[in-house]
């Protein structure tokens, strides 16, 4: 972390930032600096991952960070936005109990839609 420039506006995202603001601003107090212009705001962690998706290493950290129970397909489609169909679409699993088999599964269906994942990133971005 980097100290913001009294003209930076500090955004604190949903969820960590609402625990983060008022440590912010106590923070300020404490040290006697006034705060700079800072705001909460919501997001969707799908919105907020997707955007910040930059390679097939964040598109691995988005689909196994937390545990999801359900298909493939919804799977990619609630976490990164895209579609996967056939039969490994239709595949149920859960993320905190996955064999060897379903991790490769998914790496490879990462590494097959990295193309797609990395321009739904660019999209969302703007």
């Amino acid at each position: 972390m980097t100290v913001p420039k009294d003209d930076e506006i500090l955004l604190f995202l949903a969820r960590e930032g609402y625990l983060l603001m008022p440590l912010y601003e106590e923070f300020c107090k404490n040290i006697g600096k006034e705060c700079n212009a800072h705001h909460y705001f919501l997001a969707s962690r799908r919105a907020a991952g997707v955007a910040s998706c930059s390679g097939e290493k964040d598109a691995q950290d988005i689909i196994f960070q937390n545990q999801y129970i359900g298909s493939v397909r919804s799977l990619f489609e609630n976490r990164l936005g895209i579609s996967v169909g056939g039969t490994i679409g239709e595949k149920n699993l859960d993320t905190a109990d996955l064999s060897d088999a379903d991790k490769k599964c998914l790496l490879d269906v990462i590494r097959e839609k990295c193309a797609q994942i990395m321009e739904n990133s660019e999209k969302e971005k703007k």
